[in-house]
């Protein structure tokens, strides 16, 4: 029998736990940098008439699922279309394809369905000079959003992990320091 030795050493723990928690800051760091540059891209694109949208119901069946997060972009009243997805706000803001348009005094004027929905919205809606048109769906992500917005989201999301950051850096700090300082 031929025995084969190993060439390689095994890690000491304490080097793969520093690994590990190189990985897990690197993982937070990523985690808190796409949440930054997701509500930056959103802050930005605001005066480019890009918006969003957090849907709530069913109406719209599978093209809008509850929970929705629905981005917008404003669009000229006369640019809309039968079939365009569009935000109706008269009272709550909804989502509603748009089932019939027409021309009624210098006004565009819609008739808008869920497409989950038997029959059409009963009223009209008149559209404002700057409607709002669904450019793109991201299914269940109004569910993450809508936690984010939370008091208990916040803290979760962006706080505590921002505070563990917070504190990882200033104890490498320090403990570099006093590591020179021997």
């Amino acid at each position: 029998m031929i025995a084969v030795a190993d060439s390689g050493t095994a890690p000491v723990p304490a080097q793969a736990a520093q690994k590990g928690r190189h990985i897990a800051r690197g993982a937070l760091i990523a985690f808190l940098t796409a949440i930054v540059a997701g509500l930056a891209l959103l802050v930005v694109a605001r005066p480019f008439g890009v918006g969003t949208v957090l849907t709530h119901g069913v109406s719209m069946g599978d093209t809008v699922p509850n929970g929705s997060l629905a981005i917008t972009r404003e669009t000229s009243a006369a640019s809309v279309h039968r079939g365009d997805i569009i935000v109706v706000t008269v009272g709550a803001a909804k989502v509603h394809r748009v089932a019939a348009i027409e021309q009624r005094d210098r006004q565009w004027v819609v008739q808008t369905r869920g497409d989950a929905n038997d029959a059409p919205d009963p009223d009209p809606y008149v559209l404002p000079a700057h409607t709002a048109r669904v450019v793109t769906v991201v299914p269940y992500a109004g569910y993450v959003v809508a936690f984010a917005m939370s008091p208990l989201g916040w803290l979760t999301l962006i706080a505590a992990p921002a505070a563990w950051l917070l504190f990882a850096f200033v104890k490498g700090v320090w403990v570099s320091e006093d590591a020179e300082a021997r």
